[in-house]
Order: structure tokens, then sequence, then C-alpha cells
């Protein structure tokens, strides 16, 4: 078992309300004893730069 789970949140953030949706759902399946960590950094690289700028990009 993993001590913390941090999910990126560029990659549910794209996705609209739904993405909030799978977001929750994900963070049901983390054990209540582990730590979560959003991974939120707006001035990051790579694919969640493009992630983040995709979801401006959408009306």
């Amino acid at each position: 078992m993993a001590v913390a789970y941090k999910p990126n949140i560029a990659f549910y953030e794209v996705q609209g309300a739904k993405g909030w949706e799978s977001l929750q759902k994900t963070l049901e399946y983390i054990p209540k004893e582990c730590f979560t960590i959003a991974d939120a950094k707006r001035g990051d690289i790579g694919n969640t730069s493009t992630m983040y700028a995709a979801r401006i990009s959408k009306p």
C-alpha cells in the first residue's frame, strides 16, 4: 500500500464537470488512512501544462 496519492488535477479539470466527478470517484478509492495531495501546479511543464492549456481554450 502507498503512503500517499497525488492525483494530477489538470487531467481531471480538462474534462470539465465530468472530470471533477471522476476526481471524486478516484478519491473514494483511496484508503482513508493514506494522505491525499492535490497536484495542481499551474506553471508545470510537459503534458500537465498541455492539459491546463486545453481547459482554458474550452468554452
